[in-house]
């Protein structure tokens, strides 16, 4: 992506589960002389990470393991795209949401070029800002609640009317 691009930049926030990966991360950037693009943050407060989600052209997310993409959520929720594997959470979850541009798990080929297709169309990331905005506002907490009450009501009865079939 730095040869397309030389002056793009990837900021790395997170929480940290072990001190060797960030220690093996920062060789690589060094090793690559990577350092004016790569920038680690490690785990930010709420709101500095908000910001910082805000102020980007995209979220990258190339988590392979994740039952529930919270990342995603909250950047669509943002109006900021999402580069991502296609893993079942993903699909399942956010496959009919434009603005998380899906790519096949573990190519990071495929992963570039979404990056770099999106950082290329500004008018195709204002038009994707607003499908994400639209598409995380089903996700508010009322309409959660509801439909876990929905979802305990329909247990409750499928489970009284086979009891009461005995």
């Amino acid at each position: 992506m730095v040869k397309i691009k030389p002056k793009a930049k990837l900021a790395v926030a997170g929480i940290i589960e072990k001190q060797k990966y960030v220690e093996d991360f920062q060789k690589m950037v060094s090793r690559y002389s990577l350092s004016k693009n790569i920038v680690f943050l490690g785990e930010q407060k709420e709101s500095s990470l908000r910001n910082l989600v805000k102020s980007s052209k995209l979220t990258l997310n190339p988590s392979m393991l994740d039952p529930f993409s919270l990342v995603t959520l909250e950047s669509l929720a943002c109006g900021i795209p999402v580069v991502a594997y296609n893993i079942p959470a993903i699909k399942n979850i956010f496959g009919l949401c434009d603005a998380v541009l899906r790519c096949p798990i573990g190519g990071m080929a495929s992963m570039a070029k979404n990056v770099q297709f999106l950082l290329e169309n500004e008018d195709l990331r204002t038009k994707l800002s607003k499908e994400a905005r639209e598409y995380a506002s089903n996700y508010d907490w009322r309409k959660v609640i509801r439909a876990e009450k929905e979802a305990y009501f329909k247990v409750v009865e499928w489970f009284s009317s086979h009891i009461g079939d005995k």
